[in-house]
């Protein structure tokens, strides 16, 4: 039956199915609502359609991902706001850094011939850094944060990696009385600090050049897990993700693995003191504060609040 089906028999058949069912659309994510009914419509019409109507500016407004901006260097951008519920005792925080493009190969981290230096040309190296500091500085996030402060009972460190734009975010939710969002943030911003001092200590000496070689072998041990294909329905899967991205690349794996072996001790450093200490980082912090916690009015050095959300996209006409 598969065999003897033909493409015209599928497009007859879908028309008459959909044309007797409900078309529901929702948009999720940082969209206004007239961005959102505009998405809505396209798909709509894309179904009933069978795609025939799409116009090329349409299938680029629902393929690339629109709405991403670069947030501003420098400052802690901070955004507060209450539970929703007034009787919700817990906070919570995530603090995010915005990094930059999965498979960039790291030119715009300073090496360039300005500075007597040079990219490495080499694709999917800003990732490589990422992975790599997600592994050196994960266990030290719920030590320290968790286990050591006590600022909450869920606490933590992720990488981001969705439709090649990468991130780093830390966040801690927790109930206890003395350690509010504004505590947890100068928390997080005490641990990236002390991680950036312990890793200068050990560049350059034996043990540390061990260590490294050690946490390189680790990522690109889990880099290959992850992608292995356990039964045909992931391998469809990493298919489809990859004929669908925007940035379609199906020898990514390789290149990652690739990028990993190559960074330097010194390259990481460079890396974390520019995109997580230096005035060229881009991070916010999103507080949440629940019943247990006040909210404060002052700021501390270096912080930015956004009041309004909206005005602030607003302001970020360029697009990641």
């Amino acid at each position: 039956a598969v065999v003897s089906t033909q493409s015209t028999g599928v497009v007859e058949y879908m028309r008459d199915f959909l044309k007797d069912v409900s078309v529901i659309c929702s948009v999720m994510g940082n969209a206004r609502e007239e961005e959102a009914l505009k998405l809505s419509n396209i798909v709509r019409d894309g179904l009933l359609e069978m795609g025939s109507q799409l116009s090329a500016e349409d299938r680029r407004a629902v393929t690339e991902s629109p709405g991403l901006r670069i947030l501003t260097e420098g400052p802690l951008h901070v955004i507060r706001r209450k539970a929703l519920l007034e009787e919700e005792a817990t906070s919570g925080i995530i603090t995010w850094y915005q990094l930059g493009r999965t498979s960039e190969d790291g030119g715009q981290l300073g090496r360039t011939s300005e500075d007597g230096g040079q990219p490495s040309g080499q694709a999917y190296t800003l990732y490589a850094l990422t992975a790599l500091l997600e592994h050196i500085i994960g266990t030290k996030c719920f030590a320290y944060l968790r286990t050591e402060k006590k600022l909450g009972y869920s606490a933590g460190c992720i990488l981001f990696d969705t439709d090649d734009n990468l991130g780093f975010a830390f966040y801690v939710q927790g109930s206890r009385a003395e350690a509010g969002p504004d505590l947890m943030q100068q928390e997080i911003s005490t641990l990236v600090t002390n991680t950036f001092t312990s890793l200068q200590n050990l560049a350059g000496t034996p043990e540390g050049a061990i260590m490294f070689e050690e946490v390189k072998k680790t990522v690109q041990e889990k880099i290959l897990a992850n992608a292995a294909h356990r039964n045909f329905y992931s391998l469809l899967s990493s298919l489809e993700e990859q004929i669908f991205s925007s940035k379609g690349d199906f020898e990514v794996v390789e290149k990652k693995v690739s990028a990993v072996q190559a960074v330097s001790a010194e390259r990481l450093l460079e890396f974390y003191q520019k995109r997580f200490l230096s005035e060229e980082r881009r991070v916010v912090s999103s507080q949440v504060y629940g019943s247990t916690h006040e909210m404060p009015n002052t700021l501390h050095e270096g912080q930015v609040l956004i009041e309004d959300m909206l005005s602030f996209r607003e302001k970020l006409t360029e697009i990641l």
